[in-house]
C-alpha cells in the first residue's frame, strides 16, 4: 500500500514539474511573440530602366522580330506606388507587399538598323502588377536605435498588362528579383513605447527579371509604421 502510494506521489510530482516546465515554455513564447513588431510600410518613387531587352512590350502589336535594345531606349522614367507587410524580429524584417508600376514607352524608339519604331502613349498602355516577398536586414536594432540602414533581397512576380485602341488587350506573367538598400530614421515614437514612425529611403535595383519585363533602378521614399501587440 505504501508502494503503490509512493509511486502515485512520484507522479503526481512528475506531473507538476511536467506542468511547471510547460508553462514556463508557454510563458516564455508568448513574450518571444509579444516582442516581435509588425510594419506597415507606404512607399512611391521613380523608376529608372535598366540594363538591355529582348524586343518592346507589345511588339507583336507592332512588328514580327525581336531584338536587344538598350532599356532606356525604349522605356522612359516611370513612377511606382507600394504597400508591405512585415515582421521585425530582431534585426530582420520579413514580409509581403504588392507594387504598381507606371510603365512609359518612348514615343520613337530608334532600333539599328531597322528603322525607328513608332509608339503613341495614346495607343499603348503598359503598367506592371507584382506582389512581393522580401527579406532585409538592419545591423542596427531600430527598436532601440533612431537610425538605421538596411540591406535585402526581393522576389517579385506579376503581370505585365498592355492595352491598345483596335486590338485585344494583353496580359503576360513577369519575375523580377532585385538588391534592396536604403535607410530608416525614426521620426515618432508612441508614448506606451509600442509603437513608432519611420521615414525611410527605399530603393532597389533589379538584377534578374524575365526579358519582356522592364528592369529598373527604383529610387523613393516610404513611411512605414511599426508597432507590436
Amino acid at each position: 500500500m505504501k508502494l503503490q502510494a509512493l509511486k502515485y506521489a512520484l507522479r503526481l510530482v512528475t506531473f507538476i514539474i511536467a506542468v511547471a516546465v510547460l508553462s514556463q515554455d508557454c510563458t516564455a513564447g508568448i513574450e518571444r511573440t509579444a516582442k516581435r513588431w509588425y510594419m506597415l510600410d507606404l512607399y512611391g518613387g521613380t523608376s529608372m530602366p535598366q540594363g538591355e531587352n529582348w524586343g518592346i512590350v507589345g511588339e507583336p502589336l507592332f512588328t514580327d522580330y525581336t531584338f536587344s535594345v538598350p532599356a532606356d531606349s525604349i522605356y522612359k522614367d516611370a513612377f511606382h506606388l507600394g504597400l508591405r507587410y512585415a515582421a521585425l524580429s530582431s534585426n530582420w524584417l520579413m514580409g509581403v507587399g504588392f507594387r504598381y508600376t507606371n510603365v512609359i514607352v518612348r514615343d520613337t524608339i530608334d532600333v539599328y538598323p531597322y528603322n525607328p519604331v513608332l509608339f503613341r502613349n495614346s495607343i499603348a498602355n503598359v503598367s506592371q502588377w507584382d506582389l512581393d516577398l522580401f527579406i532585409h536586414c538592419y545591423p542596427l536594432d531600430l527598436t532601440k536605435n533612431a537610425f538605421s540602414p538596411y540591406l535585402g533581397i526581393d522576389i517579385q512576380s506579376g503581370i505585365l498588362s498592355l492595352t491598345a485602341s483596335g486590338y485585344k488587350s494583353r496580359n503576360e506573367m513577369t519575375f523580377a528579383i532585385s538588391a534592396d538598400f536604403g535607410a530608416d530614421i525614426k521620426i515618432f515614437s508612441g508614448e506606451s513605447g509600442r509603437s513608432f514612425v519611420t521615414l525611410a529611403s527605399v530603393n532597389s535595383y533589379q538584377f534578374v527579371g524575365t526579358n519582356d519585363r522592364p528592369k529598373y533602378l527604383n529610387v523613393g521614399v516610404g513611411l512605414k509604421y511599426f508597432f507590436r501587440p
